[in-house]
């Protein structure tokens, strides 16, 4: 019969877990920020944004064979003074090749680094992923705060089984023999500090730092006193201007499309979304005191 060997796959299933439910999250808050007005009607915004998010470029045209507006994602080649594309290659999942240029397509970016926001998310999700991780440890260590060194594995058994009664609220009751039981098991400390609380706390911190990435204006706190005027002012400010990060490129191939295309489409920031996080943000509870004024 083979040997029974210890493994850390469960703990990594879990960390890996714990990564992937918040990168999803936080994916899916990244790609509903933005409102798009006016689209035509064969353009999906989810696919859009999703595209976006994921490479950071689409390419916006209309489609000669089917007589629609069509987005989708892109290659391209060749560059202008500028370092702007001229060339655009789409190549859709059904084995259909568009070749498009800067003549009758717009290229929409993410940003003006003209970069994906998949890295950052990454970034975010993992490191809440190894914090969370170590605040269930942490609260998992409470359960056994001393550990117990037997001198053989009939001693081990006994001691295993005696844990699991006091997991089953069962009685454990020892036989007292020549041999004491302090006797036979020597115990040590671990001396686990409860400080799971603390590193929930800096998740959170890390999460509302992601909201603020993506240009949700959260109500931030610090832990301390109330935040001073001149310090809401200031978080207002930087949130603005990370929102306009992904705003501005939006907008400015709007421009283009219009002009191109003859067409009235807008985007802006989705308020009712900020609205809404910013309410679920409070309800979790992650605002402990203070907050950010309009």
């Amino acid at each position: 019969m083979a040997k029974k060997t210890n493994s850390i796959i469960p703990d990594i299933i879990d960390i890996e877990a714990i990564d992937s439910f918040y990168f999803n999250t936080f994916l899916e808050l990244d790609i509903n920020r933005f409102k798009w007005k006016n689209l035509p009607e064969n353009i999906d915004p989810r696919y859009l944004e999703m595209f976006l998010c994921r490479n950071g470029a689409v390419v916006f045209f209309h489609d000669d064979v089917t007589d629609t507006f069509d987005c989708f994602m892109c290659t391209w080649t060749g560059f202008d003074d500028y370092y702007n594309p001229t060339d655009f290659y789409v190549v859709l999942p059904t084995g259909k090749n568009i070749k498009l240029d800067y003549n009758n397509g717009v290229i929409i970016w993410n940003n003006f680094t003209r970069t994906s926001d998949y890295p950052a998310i990454s970034m975010y999700s993992k490191t809440i992923a190894d914090i969370y991780a170590a605040a269930l440890v942490n609260i998992r260590s409470q359960k056994h705060p001393v550990a117990v060194v037997a001198q053989n594995e009939q001693e081990k058994l006994t001691m295993l089984n005696a844990y699991k009664n006091y997991a089953g609220n069962h009685p454990v009751v020892f036989v007292k023999d020549k041999q004491t039981v302090t006797d036979k098991f020597t115990t040590i400390d671990t001396k686990a500090p409860f400080v799971a609380q603390e590193l929930l706390d800096a998740k959170d911190r890390i999460m509302e730092e992601f909201l603020k990435w993506i240009g949700v204006k959260v109500p931030l706190s610090n832990n301390r006193e109330r935040l001073i005027v001149n310090e809401q002012v200031d978080a207002n400010a930087v949130t603005y201007q990370l929102r306009n990060r992904g705003l501005h490129s939006r907008q400015l191939a709007v421009e283009q499309i219009n002009r191109m295309f003859g067409l009235n489409i807008e985007v802006e920031f989705n308020e009712e979304f900020n609205a809404k996080i910013t309410e679920a943000v409070d309800t979790m509870g992650l605002v402990k005191e203070g907050g950010i004024p309009e």
